[in-house]
């Protein structure tokens, strides 16, 4: 599933109120219940697939992990339908799970490029079993943990920071490299930071990520609070009330909430 097109269909309704942008977003979801591409696994794992030449491909791609938090924010913003505003909320409790799930089961507790649902017991195995510094995973944590405030979303997202703090760092002053193989215990970097990884999964000037009663320090680099640094920060810093944030993680004002707002202005 791409990301982009229907994730800035809601979006456009949230910042602006079109309504317009909301019924293509509710139509699309609904076209992709009703064509099965929200699917269980053999062992009760939700997943979002998608569809070529009328095949159904039976796995998920890192990139798709950003419908937890897109799902959710839906459900949150939708005010017509109950039953689907308590439906989309689960299914996106369920996928992030499932993300988590693709996560936890690698030796670097990092997940895969892309994983599959073909694998009998072990029901996910990694088919792209690279790591690209990716962000998806971590904001629908983030999007779930203001939300719904459950303690497990912060849990999970430490133990991503600490897997990237463990693998990923190139040294003492060094940036942080993608992994070749999350599926070993000692992961080859791939020599490669992507732009993403300081933009949307870190974005951390000297960010305190609290756990507990320990504060703990990462200096990533010189840039705006971002997905990690926001799951572990007050729900006042960029209030999802008041703020929305575009695919590439850059926060935008809401009409009526927030005094930032601007209506856009064709050029002269």
């Amino acid at each position: 599933m791409g990301d982009s097109f229907y994730e800035y269909l809601l979006k456009s309704y949230v910042q602006t109120g079109d309504d317009e942008a909301r019924e293509m977003y509710d139509k699309a979801m609904d076209a992709m219940e009703t064509n099965g591409l929200i699917r269980y696994s053999e062992t009760g794992l939700v997943y979002f697939t998608d569809m070529n030449n009328q095949q159904i491909n039976e796995g998920m791609s890192h990139l798709t992990c950003f419908t937890g938090g897109l799902l959710a924010l839906g459900a949150l913003t939708d005010i017509k339908n109950d039953t689907r505003t308590t439906r989309h909320m689960k299914i996106a409790q369920e996928i992030t799970n499932t993300c988590h799930e693709s996560y936890i089961r690698t030796d670097s507790n990092l997940g895969p490029e892309s994983f599959s649902f073909n694998n009998g017991e072990a029901d996910i195995s990694g088919v792209e079993r690279e790591y690209k510094l990716r962000p998806e995973v971590v904001e629908s944590y983030f999007v779930l943990w203001r939300l719904t405030g459950e303690d497990k979303y912060r849990d999970w997202g430490w133990e991503v920071a600490e897997a990237i703090q463990k693998h990923c760092k190139t040294g003492e002053k060094g940036g942080y490299s993608g992994l070749e193989d999350v599926y070993s215990r000692h992961p080859q970097q791939d020599d490669l930071q992507q732009s993403f990884f300081l933009a949307e999964t870190l974005k951390v000037d000297a960010g305190q990520m609290h756990r507990g009663s320990t504060v703990r320090i990462f200096c990533y680099n010189k840039s705006s609070r971002k997905y990690l640094y926001l799951l572990f920060s007050s729900n006042e810093v960029i209030d999802l009330s008041d703020w929305v944030f575009n695919t590439e993680g850059h926060p935008l004002p809401i009409k009526g909430r927030n005094p930032f707002y601007r209506p856009f202005m064709p050029p002269i």
